[in-house]
């Protein structure tokens, strides 16, 4: 790794870049054609993440399949004057002292900069606290409240950038810790519990493979795609995006503060004692806004399920049998409900792609986005299909996370 006083500029070999990366390159070239960068700058790239199939709330402790998807975001790391953090994204410019948490009132990306900022500096730490200032520029093509996790993207990106210039090493230890502060920088700043995944995926992505997520452990294990499979996400201009499922979250997070573990996964018979204290709550209260108990085990034995369905796949994709795992897509598309209104933007999207041959599922946010799983042969039509009917089609599995730069 280098630091900012190292000797660059220093050629290296450009590497395939994306939209989002190439536009920040640009903006601290100053429209240069050299693939130098201006001393004491770096740049890096991450892309999105979508939700395959499984369960995406971490304290429910079952199991998520989630991968990369073809779009990113990308940053710029540069010195600013005195003790400014100066952020610019989407044409505008934030200046600000070099804060100690995410200021209120930022637009969303200048808010995100800023706190991953906050958690590269105190909680990683990496970004060091030398009375200089930091420039961030942030470019990103991930559509925004789709569930694809664009600020996780734009955080990640961050990362690697201060790793090249600050850090010591770079391998999957060093990653998961990155991902772990960014996540709980960004959990702190909006006041609630949001998936870790969005980071796992941004910082340690692979190329044609899908992450399985084990919520009981943290462990990530990398799963191939086959070449006869296809995912592609759809989403539709016209659609703004749904909340995620905030009630199901809490519950699953106060269930595990209520009996002390940090997933479920750790609770000795945890569908019944849970339920018992659902019902109890009750019971004390009957104002209660705890969910019903039949609502509770509705959410539990879905987890559940999704953990099962993750194991298979992802067995299936293992041993390239792509039917079996289009078999169990299908069962959970028709076991988890949540279609998308068949008059709407999104649902037409979803219609298109059925008809081309695709199983559509959406994804955990309803009415945010749909990931269609489509054999090989179909996938051509599928995405045709999905523009046609108005929407973007994204390739899934496309992108890894790193630098834009060869040895």
């Amino acid at each position: 790794m280098t630091t900012p006083d190292a000797a660059r500029p220093v050629e290296r070999t450009p590497m395939p870049g994306t939209p989002a990366l190439d536009r920040v390159l640009a903006a601290v070239r100053g429209g240069a054609d050299s693939a130098a960068l201006p001393e004491g700058h770096a740049v890096a790239s991450a892309p999105a993440s979508v939700e395959l199939i499984g369960d995406p709330c971490a304290r429910a402790g079952g199991m998520l399949l989630t991968a990369a998807a073809g779009v990113s975001a990308a940053v710029a790391l540069g010195p600013a004057e005195d003790d400014a953090l100066v952020i610019r994204a989407g044409g505008e410019e934030h200046r600000m002292p070099m804060p100690d948490a995410a200021p209120a009132g930022l637009p969303r990306t200048a808010a995100t900069v800023a706190a991953a900022v906050v958690a590269l500096q105190q909680a990683a730490p990496l970004i060091p606290r030398t009375g200089r200032g930091l420039t961030v520029t942030v470019a990103s093509d991930i559509p925004a409240r789709r569930g694809l996790g664009e600020r996780a993207a734009i955080g990640a990106a961050l990362a690697l950038a201060a790793n090249e210039l600050w850090g010591d090493r770079d391998d999957v230890p060093t990653r998961a810790r990155y991902a772990a502060a960014l996540h709980e920088a960004q959990a702190a700043h909006l006041g609630r519990d949001i998936p870790l995944h969005p980071y796992t995926v941004a910082l340690r992505a692979r190329a044609g493979h899908a992450a399985l997520c084990d919520h009981a452990d943290g462990a990530v294990t990398q799963v191939p795609v086959p070449d006869h499979l296809r995912l592609l996400v759809a989403c539709s201009p016209d659609v703004t995006g749904a909340e995620p499922p905030v009630a199901r979250d809490r519950f699953f997070a106060e269930a595990c503060r209520a009996f002390g573990v940090p997933t479920l996964a750790e609770l000795p018979d945890a569908d019944t004692r849970v339920l018992e204290w659902i019902r109890a709550r009750h019971q004390v209260d009957p104002e209660s806004d705890a969910p019903t108990e039949a609502r509770a085990a509705a959410w539990l034995e879905r987890a559940a399920a999704g953990a099962d369905r993750c194991r298979a796949i992802s067995g299936n994709l293992r041993h390239g049998d792509v039917a079996a795992a289009l078999n169990t897509v299908a069962v959970d598309i028709r076991d988890q409900g949540g279609a998308p209104d068949a008059d709407a933007p999104l649902g037409q999207l979803a219609a298109a792609a059925d008809a081309a041959g695709a199983l559509v599922r959406p994804l955990g946010a309803p009415a945010a986005a749909l990931v269609a799983w489509a054999p090989a042969g179909a996938a051509a039509a599928t995405a045709a299909a999905i523009r046609a009917a108005g929407g973007s089609a994204i390739p899934v599995a496309a992108t890894p996370a790193g630098l834009p730069w060869g040895p």
